[in-house]
């Protein structure tokens, strides 16, 4: 699953080796102190990985995460709700607005919306 937030990226998969438990991924420090901290954990780094930036957190614990971020939602543009005052906050937006046109581009050849 990815999880695209106001303050963080991160990708959720079952861990292998841990039931109940999967691990956060994440592509900069910053989205895995986001993370971490939501979640009550720590991150590691993974050099090797594709994810550099990694955790171990309850599947449990990463659920009510998500529904927390789904209560605080309060805007009606995600892409504009973006924290300006962040550090890597030019660069998310451009990798999220890559995605949204991504996505864009894949329902129009589904047969949905053109663009």
């Amino acid at each position: 699953m990815w999880i695209f937030a106001r303050n963080g990226f991160a990708s959720v998969v079952k861990h292998r080796d841990k039931p109940d438990t999967v691990l956060v991924r994440c592509r900069c420090k910053e989205d895995a102190e986001f993370f971490a901290d939501c979640l009550n954990v720590e991150w590691f780094t993974d050099e090797q990985a594709d994810y550099r930036y990694r955790m171990e957190a309850p599947q449990a614990a990463v659920a009510d995460v998500l529904a927390k971020l789904a209560l605080d939602i309060d805007y009606d543009n995600f892409k504009d709700s973006l924290p300006a005052e962040e550090r890597v906050a030019e660069s998310r937006h451009r990798a999220y607005m890559d995605t949204w046109a991504a996505m864009a581009r894949f329902q129009g050849r589904t047969g949905g919306w053109k663009w």
